[in-house]
């Protein structure tokens, strides 16, 4: 059976910074979870300011700007997707996002 890649990742950590007397059970469900989810989360809020900045820049950018302005949203997009499909906790909210957002119409 194969590893989520949230698991896979916090294993990847655990033998890059070789955390002492913390064995592998720390990977899945224990304290380096709840490290790396606050990280993760971290980092989704830094996206979300980085697209609200980029939202400003829009409405007063000159459109000779779109091009580069496309490519900064194209970024953010991808990163996005990268930290939904390494991040176990936010790929389960983006789940529940999508759900309750389908109810609405």
């Amino acid at each position: 059976m194969s590893e989520s890649p949230s698991a896979e990742r916090h294993k990847k950590l655990l033998k890059k910074y070789v955390i002492p007397n913390m064995g592998d059970y720390t990977a899945v469900g224990g304290v380096l979870s709840s490290i790396l989810d606050r990280l993760d989360k971290h980092k989704l809020e830094e996206l979300a300011q980085d697209q609200k900045d980029l939202a400003d820049k829009a409405k007063a950018a000159d459109p000779k700007d779109a091009a580069e302005l496309a490519k900064k949203q194209k970024e953010l997009a991808e990163e996005l997707k990268k930290l939904q499909e390494q991040s176990e906790a936010i790929k389960k909210a983006a789940i529940a996002t999508r759900i309750i957002t389908s109810g609405r119409t």
